[in-house]
């Protein structure tokens, strides 16, 4: 099984998801907007590459370093919340947020060829 690491962030505009593995990424309003559009963008991708020959995501770089500073950064969260920001609110899902989205991808029927 081919896992991908998927980070989820929320941000004063809304949430986005962002691929660590690819440079593909999707935006929504809500979390589960973000998602859908995620794995809209993400079969589209496949779709494209296979009608013009290629093999999916080839010669799409991983996501730039700050996204995996962020992962790194949520994984010390592990189990527990970000701690609220300076007007009380929490600005970045918990680690256990990005690892359920992970095995909720992982369990996502393959794309055949």
């Amino acid at each position: 099984m081919t896992v991908i690491h998927v980070l989820y962030v929320q941000d004063e505009h809304g949430w986005y998801a962002q691929c660590l593995d690819y440079d593909i990424g999707a935006q929504g309003n809500t979390l589960d907007e973000a998602e859908r559009a995620f794995f809209r963008t993400w079969q589209i991708q496949v779709t494209m590459d296979r009608a013009h020959g290629r093999e999916p995501f080839e010669g799409l770089g991983k996501a730039p370093d700050k996204y995996w500073q962020m992962l790194k950064e949520a994984s010390e969260w592990t189990g527990r919340q970000a701690p609220p920001d300076d007007s009380g609110e929490i600005r970045q899902p918990p680690a256990f947020v990005i690892a359920a989205q992970v095995e909720r991808m992982s369990s996502l029927p393959r794309l055949g060829k």
